[in-house]
C-alpha cells in the first residue's frame, strides 16, 4: 500500500524540548563544552578531564564522578562513568556518552511542522552541536543502566532486526514557495536542502543499501519514505504543474510504479510505501522519482531524502559500528544471536524510553548473544552495537576534533535570568568587539543616549545558552529574545545586533549560480567564519528573529536592526556617528536656519526602467511628498529628482543634489530598480558626500539594496551606514527582490507614521508599525518584500523630530519686490519668510510689521497666516509713499507675540527681526541753484541730477514758476532727455507752459523763482527748490511766504492759504 502525503503548513507545529533552551542550566555551576561532529559514543579519561578542570581551578580529585551531569540538545543525557561507585574518579576511570552531530532538530522549530522539511538530516547552519559536561550536588543524576541478565532460558531468539538506511541529499538549497524569485523569510514547505533539480522527463535515482535483508519465514516488507517537492511552479490553464512517478526496482530487476500524482506548486510530497519482502533487493534498492510532460508548461522537482528500512538478519556486516531497531515480543525479553560484527570489545546500548541500558554480551563462539528486554509501552527500541576500544576520544586541547574546554573559556554562564530589565536596549554582538558594543550601551544607558536599561550580550552566551549548542545559529537569539519578553517586567523596546552576518544558505559558487536559477548550490562552510552575528530565515531577516511563527503580521516582536560591522573600529566609527547625530537632535541645543532647518529636508528619487514603471513610481512618491509635507506634525520639505530616461542624472543635477546632501538631510527615499552597487537613480558615492554630523536615514526601495547577509560583497545599505564621518545613519531596505505593491503598502504606512501618528518616535518603532499593517497571509509579492525589510543601523535612531514648533525670522529671508522701485512705482512687496524648524503648526499664526519711513512716520500691518507647516512666505503690499520713502525704511517685524504657541527654543529673540531697506528712488533732484540761494546774475544754466548717476537714458521734466502751485502765466517747462548724472537746463530753450511758445529764462530784480524737475512720466514726482535773484548779490534767503513752508515753528503759526503768520500757535 501506498500512501501519499501532501504536506500544507497548517498541521501541528513542532514544539522544542524546553521553552527557552536554558532550562537545564544552574548558573551557580561551571560547565565544560565538547564540540560534536560526527555521530557516536565518545569517550573522556581521567587525564582529559583532570586537565580541563584544571583549566578552571578545579581539580578532579575533589569531585564525585556521581555528581557529573551531560547536557546535549537542551536536555541531560545518560552517560557511563566507569568505577564511579566509589566516589572518586580514578586514573584508570573513564566516562562514555552518545551523541549526535547536528541535524535539523533545532531548525525544525522555524516551519510550522516538522513534516515541511525537506530533508530532516542537514541542518540549515552546520553539522557541529556543543554538548557540556558538569557537576552538581546529587548522585542521581542520569546514568546509563548496566542489565546483568544473560539467563537465555525460556526466552525465544529474534529472527531479524530492522535495519534503517537513507540517502539524504545537500546539493542545492531550495526556497520553496516564491513569486518572480522572491519567497518569505519564514521558512515554508519545500524548503531546505535537496537534490538538485531534475526537468520534465528527467528523474533522479536513490541508490540504498537493504543488504542482508531477512527473508525468513513470515518476513515483513520494507517501508519507504520518500520525501520530493515541487521546485518551479509554472503559470497554466491546468489544475497541475507538476506530474510524479515514484517507483522502485524489486529484487529482479523490475520497475515498480507505487505512486503515480499530479499536483500543482510548491509542496512537499512524502510518499509512504512498501516493498514486499520478496522484491526486496539483496544488496541495493534504487528508489526513482520521474517527471513526466502531460501538457504542463515545464515541471522542475527535487528529492530531499529517501528512507528505507527494511528486515535485516544479524549477520553485522563486519563493521565496528551497527545501529539497529527491534520490534516488541510477546516475551517480557528476546535473545539476539549476532554474528560477524567486527569489534575486540563489543558493546551493545539499548535506548528504552528515556534511558539507555548497557546489555551484557555472551561469546559465545559462534555469536554474540545478548538478552534484550522489551519496554513497557511495547514498542519498538533503537540500539547501537560499538566497540568500547574505537570510541571517538575528547581530548583536553587542540585546533579541531571533539576538544573540550571550559564553556566561553571561563566555565560559568552569564546569568541572564537574573537581568530583569525593564524596556531594555539588547545589544548582541560578537566578542571580537565586545569592547566597542559595551562603549556604545554605556552611551545607550545614558541620558545623553536615551536612558535606556541596556545589556550587552556576547553571541557565544546566546548559541549555547539558548541555541542548543549550535554556533551560527540564529535560533539562540530568537529564543533570548523570546525569554525576555515573557519573563522580564516589561517587554524589551529595542534589539541591536552589532555585527557582519551571513545568510544560513550558503550561496556558493556564482558560476553554478548562473545555471541554477531558482536555488542555491552549497557552498563552502568556510564562509561563516565571516558570520560575527547571524540572522534568521531565508531570504534572511533580521526582524524575524523576535517573530513568533503564529504571528499573522509581519512586524518584529521587538524593534531590531543592524549594524553589520567586520571590525571593532566600524563600531566605533558608527559610535560617533550616532553621538554626533544626536546632539543635533538635542532639544535644547541652538535653533537657527544653519542648525536646524536641515532637519526637515527630504529627497526623493525615482527610477523605473520603463515610462509606465517610472510613472508608476513618481506617483508613489508623490503621494509621500504630501504626507511629508502636509500631514502630521513632520512639516517637511521635499526635493524630488525622477528618473525620464535611460539615462542617469545629469551633471547640473548631479552636482545639485551633492550640494544640498552635503548641507544635510534628514530623508533620502530611492524607489526604483536597485543591486547591491546602488539605484538606478544614482549619486555620488556616500564616501564622497561630506556631510559629516548631517547623516540622513535612507529609505532604499529597491531590489537587493539591504541584502547584508553575503559574505564576499558589501550591500548599497553597509556601503551608505558603516562608514565613518558621512554617509547615511540608518538604511532600510530589502533584502532580496522587493515588488513596488508590497513596498509601497510599507512606505506609505511608514511615513503617515513617521509624520503624524507615531511622530517621534524611533525607526525601529516606525518598522515595526508599518510592518503591522501588512499581513503574512498576503501575496507573496506584499508579505515577501515586506517581511524581508530590515534596518541597517541603530533601531533606537529618531528620525529629527521635535517636541514643540520653533518659528524664526531671519534677515536673509526678507526682501521686497519689485527689484528695481522707482518714483513711478505704485506699491512695494514686503516679502516675509516664517520658517517653523520645529513641529508643524496648523492653526493662524498673526504677524506684525511695523514700517518706519525716514521722517519717523510709521505704518502698522497685521496679518494672519494660515497655517505655519515649515516655511511660508508672507506678502504684504504697501503703498510707497514717495515723498517720504526716501531713505532707510525699517520694518519691525514679529511673529506670535506675544506667544500664543510654546516653542522648542525661544520664544522671543528668534520671533522678531529689524530689517532695513535704503530705498533709492529713480528720480532727479535739482541741485543749482540751492534752495533759497541767492543769485547775482539773471540768466543763468540749472542744474540738476538723476538720484541713480547711473540712471539709463530717460526723460527729465523741469518747471519753473514765480510761486510753489505752479501756476502763473510766468510758468515755462523744458523736456530733457538725459543719462544719469548732471542735467544741464539751457535759459535759452525753455518752452511757456500757456502759450507752448519758446520763452528764455530771464529774472527780474529781487523776485524769487520756484523751480521742480521729475522722471518725465504720467505721474510725476517732483522735488522742488526756491532761489531769489539780486543783483550782483550772492547768498541765502527766504523772501516770498511759500518758502517758509517746510519750516519748524515755534511758538508761530503758519497759514499758508492767507499768507500770514500768527503768534501763539505752533506749526
Amino acid at each position: 500500500m501506498t500512501r501519499l502525503l501532501i504536506i500544507f503548513g497548517f498541521l501541528a507545529p513542532s514544539l522544542l524540548l524546553g521553552q527557552y533552551g536554558n532550562e537545564w542550566i544552574d548558573y551557580s555551576q561551571k560547565y565544560y563544552e565538547i564540540p560534536i561532529v560526527e555521530t557516536g559514543v565518545y569517550r573522556i579519561d581521567s587525564t582529559t578531564l583532570a586537565a580541563v578542570l584544571a583549566q578552571t581551578g578545579d581539580d578532579l580529585s575533589a569531585i564525585d564522578p556521581r555528581n557529573l551531569q551531560l547536557i546535549g540538545r537542551d536536555q541531560e543525557l545518560y552517560i557511563h562513568v566507569q568505577g564511579e561507585s566509589d566516589g572518586v574518579f580514578n586514573a584508570s576511570d573513564f566516562l562514555l556518552f552518545y551523541a549526535k552531530k547536528n541535524d535539523t532538530w533545532l531548525d525544525s522549530n522555524l516551519f510550522d511542522n516538522p513534516d515541511l522539511l525537506l530533508n530532516k538530516e542537514k541542518s540549515f547552519t552546520s553539522d557541529t552541536i556543543r554538548y557540556f559536561l558538569t557537576w552538581n550536588n546529587s548522585i542521581n543524576n542520569r546514568r546509563v543502566k548496566q542489565e546483568t541478565d544473560t539467563d537465555f532460558s525460556g526466552y525465544s531468539s529474534a529472527d531479524y532486526c530492522w535495519k534503517t538506511n537513507k540517502s539524504t541529499y545537500h546539493q542545492e538549497y531550495f526556497i520553496g514557495d516564491q513569486h518572480e524569485g522572491l519567497s518569505r523569510s519564514k521558512y515554508e514547505q519545500a524548503e531546505g536542502w535537496a537534490a538538485l533539480r531534475f526537468a520534465m522527463g528527467a528523474s533522479h535515482s536513490a541508490a540504498i543499501s537493504t543488504a542482508n535483508a531477512y527473508y525468513g519465514s513470515g518476513a515483513p516488507a520494507a517501508n519507504v519514505e520518500a520525501v520530493s517537492a515541487g521546485a518551479s511552479n509554472a503559470s497554466t490553464s491546468l489544475s497541475f504543474n507538476h506530474k510524479l512517478i515514484v517507483s522502485y526496482t524489486n529484487a529482479s530487476g523490475s520497475q515498480i510504479d507505487v505512486l503515480d500524482t499530479t499536483y500543482f506548486g510548491y509542496k512537499v510530497i512524502r510518499s509512504l510505501f512498501t516493498i514486499p519482502n520478496s522484491d526486496i533487493p539483496a544488496t541495493t534498492s534504487t528508489i526513482k522519482h520521474r517527471s513526466e510532460n502531460l501538457g504542463q508548461p515545464s515541471d522542475y522537482q527535487t528529492v530531499g531524502e529517501v528512507i528505507v528500512s527494511y528486515p535485516h538478519t544479524f549477520d553485522f556486516e563486519s563493521t565496528s559500528w551497527f545501529d539497529f531497531s527491534l520490534e516488541a515480543s510477546i516475551d517480557p525479553k528476546q535473545v539476539l544471536s549476532i554474528t560477524n560484527f567486527g569489534a575486540s570489545a563489543p558493546k551493545l546500548w539499548l535506548f528504552s524510553g528515556d534511558t539507555i541500558k548497557d546489555l551484557a554480551i555472551v561469546n559465545s563462539g559462534a555469536s554474540l548473544d545478548v538478552l534484550v528486554p522489551n519496554n513497557s509501552a511495547g514498542t519498538t527500541q533503537k540500539l547501537i552495537m560499538f566497540d568500547l576500544n574505537a570510541t571517538r576520544s575528547v581530548a583536553a586541547s587542540g585546533s579541531s576534533g571533539a576538544v573540550i574546554r571550559p564553556v566561553l573559556g571561563r566555565g560559568t554562564f552569564r546569568d541572564v535570568a537574573a537581568l530583569n530589565l525593564d524596556s531594555a536596549f539588547i545589544i548582541v554582538t560578537h566578542k571580537s568587539m565586545m569592547a566597542e558594543a559595551k562603549t556604545y550601551g554605556a552611551y545607550r544607558s545614558s541620558t545623553a543616549g536615551g536612558g535606556f536599561d541596556t545589556v550587552v550580550i556576547d553571541i557565544d552566551e546566546l548559541y549555547r545558552q539558548f541555541g542548543g549548542g549550535v554556533v551560527k545559529s540564529g535560533i539562540g537569539i530568537r529564543r533570548f529574545c523570546y525569554y525576555a519578553i515573557d519573563n522580564w517586567p516589561t517587554q524589551p523596546s529595542n534589539l541591536f545586533l552589532i555585527g557582519k552576518s551571513v545568510m544560513e544558505a550558503s550561496e556558493g559558487n556564482a558560476a553554478v549560480l548562473s545555471t541554477v536559477t531558482w536555488g542555491i548550490v552549497e557552498g563552502l562552510y568556510d564562509e561563516y567564519e565571516f558570520c560575527l552575528v547571524p540572522s534568521i530565515g531565508y531570504p534572511s531577516s533580521d526582524d524575524y528573529i523576535s517573530k513568533r511563527n503564529s504571528d499573522v503580521t509581519l512586524e518584529a516582536a521587538i524593534p531590531t536592526g543592524r549594524l553589520s560591522a567586520k571590525t571593532p573600529q566600524d563600531v566605533t566609527d558608527y559610535y560617533n556617528k550616532v553621538i554626533e547625530y544626536e546632539q543635533a537632535q538635542d532639544p535644547s541645543s541652538v535653533y537657527t536656519i544653519d542648525e536646524k532647518e536641515w532637519q526637515k529636508k527630504a529627497m526623493h528619487f525615482g527610477g523605473g526602467a520603463t515610462e509606465s514603471e517610472q510613472l508608476l513610481l513618481k506617483t508613489y512618491l508623490e503621494n509621500y511628498e504630501e504626507t511629508f509635507e502636509n500631514e502630521g506634525v513632520y512639516g517637511g520639505d521635499v526635493d524630488t529628482y525622477l528618473k525620464v530616461t535611460t539615462d542617469p542624472i545629469t551633471p547640473v543635477v548631479f552636482d545639485e543634489v551633492n550640494q544640498q546632501i552635503e548641507q544635510g538631510v534628514s530623508l533620502i527615499t530611492f524607489f526604483g530598480h536597485a543591486s547591491t552597487d546602488g539605484f538606478d537613480q544614482n549619486i555620488d558615492n556616500p564616501d564622497n558626500w561630506g556631510n559629516f554630523g548631517r547623516y540622513p536615514v535612507v529609505l532604499g526601495l529597491g531590489c537587493f539594496a539591504g541584502d547584508i547577509h553575503q559574505p564576499y560583497t558589501t550591500s548599497a545599505s553597509e556601503k551608505f551606514v558603516v562608514l565613518p564621518d558621512q554617509g547615511a545613519i540608518a538604511f532600510l531596505s530589502t533584502v532580496k527582490i522587493g515588488f513596488t505593491n508590497g513596498l509601497d503598502k510599507f512606505t506609505g504606512r511608514f511615513y503617515e507614521a513617521l509624520c503624524d501618528t507615531l511622530y517621534g518616535e524611533s525607526i525601529g518603532k516606525l518598522t515595526q508599525y508599518s510592518k503591522a499593517q501588512c499581513s503574512s497571509s498576503a501575496h507573496i509579492s506584499e508579505s515577501g518584500s515586506v517581511g524581508n525589510l530590515s534596518i541597517q543601523g541603530d533601531p533606537a535612531i529618531r528620525l529629527n523630530s521635535h517636541n514643540n514648533p520653533e518659528l524664526v525670522l531671519d534677515e536673509s529671508r526678507v526682501f521686497l519686490s519689485p527689484e528695481e522701485i522707482t518714483v513711478a512705482t505704485d506699491s512695494i512687496d514686503v516679502n516675509i519668510v516664517v520658517t517653523n524648524l520645529g513641529q508643524a503648526i496648523r492653526d493662524t499664526v498673526e504677524l506684525e510689521v511695523v514700517r518706519s519711513f525716514p521722517n519717523g512716520v510709521d505704518s502698522i500691518y497685521f496679518v494672519d497666516i494660515p497655517s505655519c507647516v515649515y516655511r511660508d512666505t508672507v506678502v504684504i503690499t504697501m503703498p510707497l509713499e514717495p515723498t517720504i520713502a526716501e531713505g532707510i525704511n525699517s520694518f519691525s517685524i514679529e511673529v506670535d507675540l506675544p506667544t500664543q504657541y510654546d516653542e522648542q527654543y525661544d520664544e522671543f529673540t528668534n520671533n522678531r527681526l529689524s530689517y532695513d531697506y535704503y530705498m533709492q528712488l529713480d528720480g532727479v533732484e535739482p541741485i543749482y541753484p540751492y534752495d533759497f540761494a541767492v543769485v547775482p546774475n539773471n540768466k543763468m544754466t540749472l542744474k540738476a541730477s538723476t538720484v541713480d548717476p547711473f540712471a539709463p537714458t530717460r526723460s527729465y521734466r523741469v518747471e519753473v514758476d514765480t510761486n510753489d502751485e505752479f501756476s502763473s502765466s510766468f510758468l515755462k517747462e523744458q523736456t530733457i532727455v538725459s543719462d544719469g548724472g548732471v542735467i544741464e537746463i539751457d535759459p535759452d530753450l525753455w518752452t511757456n507752459a500757456i502759450s507752448g511758445l519758446p520763452d528764455t529764462l530771464e529774472f527780474t530784480d529781487s523776485t524769487v523763482y520756484f523751480w521742480r524737475t521729475s522722471v518725465d512720466s504720467s505721474s510725476f514726482l517732483w522735488k522742488e527748490r526756491s532761489f531769489q535773484y539780486i543783483p550782483g548779490k550772492s547768498g541765502w534767503g527766504q523772501a516770498h511766504f511759500h518758502q517758509f513752508k517746510n519750516n519748524s515753528f515755534l511758538n508761530i503759526g503758519y497759514d499758508k492759504p492767507a499768507r500770514e503768520f500768527s503768534l501763539g500757535q505752533t506749526s
